[in-house]
């Protein structure tokens, strides 16, 4: 397929599982050597809900570095991409600034797309934000937003990506995003899509801040039943014009 522009990709993620901290990085060190029964255990060993909303665990049990993401883009045009924030481990008050340290160098090879900007983890309601944004503004001047998982759902057969049900309205958290439009860092919302409504009470709160909705706000069981979700033709028409 032809394409008559430079491509740039907004959203990837890339994990070393062996050299970063990751949420698998134990298991792949201690059984990554035989790859059998490392995937097996990872199967029966993740949450039903877990394993549901991931799928293959391939996707996420192995590395992907730019060399793999390569080999995915093959002849598209894809001059940069943004990397989004990818569940990196370390949660001390300023861990997460070493996930944009360790991404400012990961496309230094020059080879194939290059690294056009960096969004950021950070929990908006920690006493000690100022400092992690100042250290991750340090640590790359790619740095482009900030996210922090708002995808929440009340069905324990789904994923949670956030510890709390309607963090987006909590006033200590909305005071933590009020410092990132003054530093020019853009929101990155991810987000159920029976919690876009909250989302759209965030941004109108916050009217000169930049919002990215993620994952196209994430209509669970669009296409099949998922959990609670989608059991009729009718359930899926209503996640459809929500």
């Amino acid at each position: 397929m032809d394409f008559p522009f430079p491509i740039i990709d907004p959203h990837i993620h890339q994990w070393d599982l062996l050299h970063t901290p990751r949420i698998l990085s134990l298991p792949r060190k201690l059984l990554g050597w035989n790859p059998w029964l490392y995937k097996t255990t990872l199967q029966l060993g993740a949450k039903p809900c877990d394993r549901d909303y991931v799928g293959r665990t391939d996707y996420v049990a192995w590395d992907y570095l730019p060399e793999q993401y390569r080999q995915d883009v093959g002849q598209l045009p894809i001059t940069q991409v943004v990397h989004v924030e990818a569940e990196w481990r370390d949660r001390s008050p300023l861990g997460p600034a070493g996930e944009t340290a360790w991404l400012d160098r990961l496309f230094d090879d020059g080879k194939g797309p290059q690294l056009g900007g960096i969004v950021a983890r950070a929990d908006l309601r920690s006493p000690r934000l100022n400092e992690l944004l100042t250290a991750h503004r340090a640590a790359s001047s790619k740095l482009r937003g900030i996210r922090q998982m708002l995808a929440y759902d009340t069905d324990q057969g789904i994923m949670r990506f956030c510890d709390r049900q309607g963090l987006a309205g909590d006033e200590q958290w909305r005071r933590g995003l009020a410092q990132l439009q003054p530093l020019g860092l853009c929101f990155d919302a991810w987000v159920f899509h029976h919690q876009l409504n909250e989302l759209h009470r965030l941004a109108k709160a916050f009217p000169q801040q930049q919002f990215v909705l993620d994952h196209m706000g994430t209509p669970i069981g669009l296409g099949s039943p998922f959990a609670s979700y989608s059991r009729n033709a009718m359930a899926r028409e209503v996640i459809l014009k929500t």
